[in-house]
């Protein structure tokens, strides 16, 4: 029994048989090569003349005329190699059981791996073309393209009929043909590239089976070479019934569309014939169908739709593959292959067309095929008047809660409002108290104490006088800073140059003022107001009480930014600030700012004198 059969250019034909040894015919009959050569599983005679035997054990070659000189080939190790093939550059590729692919350059040898599973597919066959391709065939894993260190995995998937290839040989016209357990099949390499360069998602092929001539679908593999393509071009191929041959220019394509015909609807499982009104049934409750118009149309609710289709071939009918579109669901065509049914589940209501194409076995599409429209009527809840009726309400619902949210704002800003003007004017009105009754007594007094101070009073009477006068000023800064006509920037201003200049020349120091010529329209609230002030009042305090200063610089500078008052002396200055009553003057004036925002800002030389800045932002917005 013959397992695989290889000739070479020395008109030897080498072979495996009987217990998988190998054998070789020179003249009038076979003898077995020696020593022993065991497990052969494929044979390879290259362009230089030598001789490869993949045999279960490992890779063995013969180099020389001699057939008595086998000897493994170092590098392999113990493979059960498959398959062999050579490239146009004279290297060898070894297939294994393993799925381990091998390049052999000379004395370098590459591993490849053609699964990163730890379920590899066995290597049945190999075709390595000039432009540096390998074809690998495997056992239930497909067919692979190895190109630039990348495999790329053919399957059913994609296309083809069977994962089994058997055999792969080419046409010389750009064509692969192929063996498998389900036939022998045709497919174009351009195919091939343009589905691993992701151009296709589908890889058409042209099968050719029992109505085509084949013996059997089975045919041989794990054995190699198991076919061959002759000298005439034609191919030749095995089968476990026998060989067949064909001749690929000899092969004219079936350019006749095959016709396509929707043959019948299963709606929610009762059967709706849609090609003969002899088979007529009643539609089920709910649903309208028109055969003659090719229209459908269901009660609402969810429905599950099946579709029932074929495709007529005088050729190979069997082959005839599909594809369908449900316009309305399907974004795009979807591939069938030769499925002839399809379910479409719980499909929301509207108005869909489902459609049907159809090619033969050699990929001639009828790109007409049959339609049929389906209409889903809607719930009362799923009509457009009762989404513009619901939309209209929404809107209304959202503008009813918008009025009465900024109504609601408005109220509550109005009452604010109002509390304010109340504080206001309560606050204007006890101004006015303490100005007109209270101002007014202790000026008296104050004059009756300088009237008796004209008289010779005692020493207490113009005690009470100074005390009467203090008590005026400080009477006139509490008017001001309760006063709500007072909360700008100008009043701010105003006041504090005018109460340092009135208060430093009391003392005898000079002052020198730098204000702005008109300060900008900005309102101040009352606490910002009176905080600035006092920490002004601190600073001039302390000038007087500890700096012996002679003059004193009061600066103000307003920017878009905020506020910037300077207090400059000329007096002794300080390296440390002591702990008495300058230090607590100090820390309540950084407070006061802290508080406001703002900051507080002391530089002191001794000798030189102090500065001090007070920075103000405006509040954003």
């Amino acid at each position: 029994m013959f397992f695989c059969v290889c000739p070479d250019a020395a008109g030897r034909l080498w072979v495996s048989a009987g217990d998988e040894d190998l054998f070789v015919r020179e003249h009038e009959g076979f003898k077995r090569v020696l020593p022993v050569v065991h497990g052969v599983k494929t044979i390879l005679a290259d362009k230089a003349g030598r001789i490869w035997v993949g045999t279960k054990s490992g890779l063995y070659f013969d180099d020389n005329e001699s057939s008595n000189n086998f000897k493994p080939y170092e590098g392999i190790g113990r493979h059960d190699v498959r398959a062999l093939s050579e490239d146009g550059h004279g290297n060898l590729w070894a297939g294994a059981e393993d799925g381990t692919l091998f390049h052999i350059a000379g004395d370098k040898i590459t591993t490849f791996h053609t699964s990163d599973t730890n379920a590899p597919h066995a290597i049945w066959s190999l075709l390595a073309e000039e432009d540096g391709t390998v074809w690998v065939g495997t056992f239930r894993g497909g067919l692979l393209r190895f190109r630039d260190g990348k495999f790329t995995s053919f399957s059913i998937n994609e296309g083809l009929p069977d994962n089994i290839i058997c055999q792969i040989l080419p046409d010389g016209a750009g064509n692969l043909w192929i063996s498998s357990h389900q036939g022998i099949f045709r497919v174009a390499k351009s195919a091939l590239n343009d589905f691993a360069r992701g151009d296709i998602k589908f890889v058409p092929c042209t099968v050719y089976g029992r109505s085509d001539g084949l013996p059997s679908l089975e045919c041989s593999g794990g054995y190699q070479p198991a076919a061959w393509r002759g000298q005439d071009g034609r191919l030749w191929f095995t089968t476990v019934k026998g060989e067949v041959s064909v001749q690929p220019g000899e092969i004219h394509p079936d350019l006749l569309p095959p016709p396509v015909v929707i043959e019948g609807v299963v709606v929610d499982g009762k059967s709706l014939d849609a090609t003969s009104k002899a088979l007529e049934k009643p539609a089920p409750a709910g649903i309208i169908y028109d055969r003659d118009r090719k229209f459908l149309e269901a009660a609402p609710g969810k429905h599950q739709f099946e579709f029932h289709y074929t495709g007529l071939s005088l050729v190979s009918s069997e082959r005839v593959q599909f594809r369908y579109r449900l316009e309305g669901a399907d974004a795009d065509w979807v591939d069938a292959a030769t499925r002839r049914s399809v379910q479409y589940p719980l499909l929301p209501a509207g108005t869909y067309q489902f459609r049907v194409i159809a090619c033969n076995s050699d990929r001639v599409w009828n790109e007409t095929g049959d339609s049929l429209t389906l209409k889903i009527l809607p719930h009362f809840y799923e009509t457009l008047w009762f989404h513009v009726l619901a939309g209209l309400f929404a809107v209304g619902l959202v503008a009813g809660a918008v009025r009465y949210s900024v109504t609601r704002r408005l109220h509550l800003k109005m009452e604010q409002l109002a509390r304010q003007q109340a504080v206001e004017r309560e606050r204007a009105r006890i101004a006015k108290d303490i100005h007109d009754d209270l101002g007014a007594n202790l000026t008296l007094i104050a004059v009756l104490g300088d009237l008796a101070k004209q008289e010779k009073a005692v020493e207490r009477i113009e005690k009470m006088a100074s005390t009467a006068r203090q008590a005026v000023k400080s009477l006139d800064e509490i008017v001001w800073a309760v006063n709500p006509r007072n909360d700008t920037l100008a009043h701010l201003i105003d006041y504090t140059g005018q109460f340092a200049v009135d208060y430093l020349r009391a003392t005898g120091v000079r002052c020198l003022l730098d204000l702005p010529e008109q300060a900008p329209q900005r309102e101040i609230s009352t606490a910002v107001r009176h905080n600035v002030f006092l920490v002004v009042k601190e600073a001039l305090q302390n000038i007087v009480k500890h700096a012996h200063a002679t003059e004193v610089w009061l600066r103000v500078n307003v920017t878009s930014q905020g506020l910037r008052i300077v207090i400059e002396d000329n007096g002794g200055g300080f390296d440390r600030v002591p702990e008495d009553a300058l230090a607590d003057g100090l820390r309540n004036m950084r407070q006061r700012m802290n508080e406001l925002g703002g900051e507080c800002r002391i530089q002191s030389r001794i000798g030189v004198g102090t500065e001090i800045v007070v920075e103000l932002p405006w509040p954003a917005g």
